[in-house]
């Protein structure tokens, strides 16, 4: 079972998503991030063609704990389809999420 956070904050302003881990770490995923990386059969069917997913509104609106396994975000744009995964949260951040979602 991977690692739960302690504590979400959606930091609006600098457009970050600030997420304190139980050993204290912290990660920091751009609203950007997330929307280019959404793991959603969708978004990763868009990226293995090559088409950019970004759109000129990826804010946040609001987001949904889905129990202990990760978030629901729901973007601006309308897109709500993504559920990202603890382990899959920490990829984005350490830069390897094309790994994650294509096995490469």
């Amino acid at each position: 079972m991977s690692e739960i956070p302690k504590l979400i904050n959606q930091k609006k302003n600098s457009q970050q998503l600030e997420i304190t881990w139980t050993n204290g770490d912290k990660t920091y995923l751009s609203f950007q991030e997330l929307r280019k990386f959404c793991p959603c059969s969708q978004c990763r069917a868009l990226g293995h063609t090559g088409v950019d997913i970004i759109t000129d509104n990826y804010d946040i609106e609001r987001i949904h704990p889905m129990g202990s396994s990760g978030l629901q975000i729901v973007f601006k744009d309308g897109h709500d389809k993504g559920i990202y995964p603890w382990a899959y949260l920490k990829a984005i951040a350490e830069d390897r999420a094309l790994q994650v979602l294509y096995g490469t």
